[in-house]
């Protein structure tokens, strides 16, 4: 779901994140934002025309995106072993 979140999606006044996914009726769902969030998004760098925050990284056939190689990367930094970026959705939700 990270992986689509669009520039436009971010409501910084509002202090949430629109998540436009396919919802029941047509619905969307808005989850809060901290400020802290929206520090760290305001300061992650956009890439020329391209309205996705994480999109893929230009070059790279696997289609990963620049989302997963960060968190690859700051995994390693901290010397963090057998941990995906999936997990995080587990932690927040407990």
């Amino acid at each position: 779901m990270v992986h689509r979140l669009r520039w436009s999606d971010v409501l910084y006044r509002e202090e949430l994140i629109a998540v436009r996914a396919k919802l029941k009726k047509g619905k969307e769902r808005y989850v809060p934002m901290t400020s802290e969030l929206a520090e760290e998004i305001r300061r992650y760098p956009a890439v020329i025309g391209e309205d996705r925050i994480f999109p893929p990284t230009r070059g790279d056939k696997s289609g990963r995106q620049r989302l997963e190689g960060s968190f690859e990367d700051v995994l390693t930094r901290a010397q963090i072993r057998n941990f995906w970026l999936h997990d995080l959705r587990h932690t927040f939700a407990s």
